[in-house]
């Protein structure tokens, strides 16, 4: 791991779980994988502040631990992913919210919060289990937010919905295996059982590493493993707790704002009865992987709205939402496919239909960004000038179109006007779905995540080098390697003004020269020097800048906030909050306000710079052996 990328990582857990955390955490980033007695040699902390501080962080899946069968030594290993994840909390609350409300919101924020919760201690949280909600001096419990679960039934839904969605999994002793040793033990057993089956033939290496994926694969997605430790999904015993959320005269409600708040009346006891979707001991977590998929979608309706239009872009936010169900992850390290070609064939598809009833309840007008037929028919082609006459029969095949349009319905007329943006999105340039036939759309994630990614590294390149820094690279992207006359030749300016701008690029390690002797000599007027564009090492050096740059960001918002720590720890007390105006001084209130200006500026530049490191690293595919046309 880079240091950039350690000392970020760190950063963020040092700004969410305080110093214990964080140093037991930087130490594993450091030395790699320790045991216990490892970090009490490097860390200087006592056997119970580290046990502390190991629980906490294996709580929040930030340190993967094994122990190995013949042996009671337990490792610690570091999980920089999860720990980058934290930056994205915001966006992934956000996510869930759009699309399945407040409530589930609220629910990813706790188990965010918590790492992984089982859904007896949520319901506990909730006040919606056999106890009442806990109103001791009219406080709620801090677990517990503002949001409209208010009954057993009503938790159990929505932790099934996120979990149908995929946003939520199912925590199992593996998730805190490190991956080297879930393949190691996977190996293992494959090895076994292949010596049994095949005892002469020990070969055949490729058939046994599919046989290993294979298992990886069922560890992963948690085969065979969720009805054995979490619960039995009882379709009676999700009607019955419907139909118990429904019961009347349950609750008396009043409106406070724009949230129903729910004051619990005798007979939540009895409610609290009801049958259960889970069972109690099952935990929870968050799946982020998932979470990137969502992120990757909404990067690419920006993409399409940037060259197509909203309404047309509108219609693919449609149709990636459709597919959504259907793609668990970005990247999938064990994926079937052997080819890009294969890839395609497995990916999955929609039908014109399902976006149709995912924009029904829309009310925009999908008509724009295609020109109507009729007006393009009778364009001339020429400074837009209409025909002078028409052909035979023309006239008479326009006005049956014009009787045949007008006899359409509103709901005809409305899918007519989606085919069109499906067919404009099919026929742009960039790809972004594919007709495979008979109204079913797919979308090649692959290409599409590599244009994404073409387009911010030539973004960055001429915001920090200028125009004819990023006219070089397209150049030399697309004709390979070339010298300053033959790249000043495709870029139609001079050597000298282009010279510098090369040198200042190679530099900074973006570009590379090539020395070509065309003698033994090897002197200098008797060589070529020839320039060309690594696309892989330039992402690499623009991903460690963005790292150092979030890493300043967080340092720049834990110093703004250190000096004015005194008026917010003032701001913060019980008998303050809610009577800011009279207990607080105009300088405090003015302190206060100008240091949540600065920390909503910072975090948006955060936000963008986690953008970019999407785009740069979790978005793209594994590699796969090109399609024929490809190769």
């Amino acid at each position: 791991m880079s240091q950039p990328l350690s000392e970020l990582c760190t950063l963020l857990v040092d700004d969410l779980y305080g110093e214990l955390c964080s140093r037991v955490f930087a130490i594993l980033i450091h030395y790699g994988r320790l045991s216990l007695q490892g970090l009490l040699k490097y860390s200087s902390l006592t056997v119970r502040h580290l046990k502390h501080g190991l629980a906490v962080l294996i709580q929040q899946h930030l340190i993967l631990h094994y122990t190995p069968e013949d042996d009671d030594i337990t490792f610690y290993e570091a999980n920089w992913q999860h720990a980058y994840g934290l930056v994205r909390s915001g966006k992934i609350v956000q996510i869930i919210e759009d699309r399945y409300g407040e409530a589930s919101g609220g629910i990813a924020t706790n188990l965010l919060l918590l790492g992984h919760v089982r859904v007896k201690d949520m319901a506990e949280a909730y006040g919606v289990q056999k106890k009442k909600r806990n109103t001791a001096n009219g406080h709620t419990p801090a677990f517990a937010e503002e949001d409209l679960i208010q009954t057993n039934a009503q938790l159990h839904s929505k932790i099934r919905e996120l979990e149908q969605g995929g946003y939520i999994i199912r925590v199992d002793e593996k998730h805190f295996t490190p991956p080297e040793d879930l393949h190691n033990e996977a190996e293992r057993i494959v090895r076994s059982d292949w010596l049994k089956e095949h005892p002469k033939d020990s070969k055949k290496d490729n058939d046994r590493k599919i046989k290993v994926n294979d298992l990886k694969r069922k560890w992963r997605d948690g085969e065979g493993r969720a009805q054995k430790k979490s619960g039995k999904l009882n379709l009676q015993n999700l009607e019955s707790l419907l139909n118990d959320g429904d019961a009347p005269a349950r609750k008396k409600r009043r409106v406070n704002g724009n949230r129903a708040i729910a004051a619990m009346s005798d007979s939540d006891d009895e409610q609290a009865d009801a049958p259960s979707l889970f069972d109690d001991e099952t935990a929870f977590r968050i799946n982020i992987e998932k979470c990137e998929v969502a992120m990757r979608n909404q990067r690419l309706v920006e993409f399409a709205t940037r060259y197509i239009g909203s309404a047309t872009a509108k219609v693919y936010e449609a149709l990636l939402r459709c597919l959504e169900d259907n793609v668990m992850r970005c990247r999938d390290e064990l994926s079937l496919a052997v080819s890009q070609d294969d890839e395609m064939e497995r990916a999955p598809y929609v039908n014109t239909g399902a976006i149709m009833n995912a924009l029904a309840k829309e009310k925009m007008d999908l008509s724009l960004g295609k020109p109507k037929k009729r007006e393009a028919e009778r364009a001339n082609g020429v400074n837009g000038h209409h025909r002078s006459h028409d052909g035979e029969g023309s006239e008479a095949a326009r006005e049956a179109e014009r009787e045949a349009e007008q006899n359409l319905t509103d709901e005809q007329r409305r899918a007519q006007s989606i085919e069109q943006q499906l067919e404009l999105l099919a026929a742009d340039p960039r790809h972004f779905i594919t007709n495979v036939g008979r109204g079913k759309w797919k979308v090649n994630y692959r290409s599409l995540t590599q244009q994404l990614l073409s387009h911010d590294i030539e973004t960055t390149i001429k915001d920090k080098f200028g125009d004819y820094a990023a006219m070089a690279m397209r150049i030399m992207k697309d004709k390979g390697k070339l010298d300053e006359k033959q790249i000043s030749t495709y870029a139609l300016l001079r050597t000298r003004e282009l010279r510098s701008t090369l040198g200042q690029m190679q530099g900074a390690g973006y570009v590379e020269n090539q020395e070509i002797p065309k003698d033994n000599s090897r002197q200098p007027s008797r060589t070529l020097y020839l320039w060309f564009f690594d696309e892989d090492r330039c992402r690499q050096l623009i991903l460690t800048d963005v790292y150092k740059s979030m890493s300043r960001i967080l340092q720049r918002i834990k110093s703004e906030k250190s000096v004015v720590q005194p008026v917010i720890d003032k701001a913060e007390r019980s008998d303050v909050v809610g009577h800011e105006d009279d207990l607080l001084t105009i300088i405090e209130k003015n302190a206060l306000r100008s240091w949540m200006e600065t920390e909503e500026q910072l975090l948006a530049q955060l936000s963008r710079q986690d953008d970019l490191v999407a785009v740069l690293r979790d978005y793209q595919m594994p590699y796969l052996r090109p399609t024929d046309e490809d190769a």
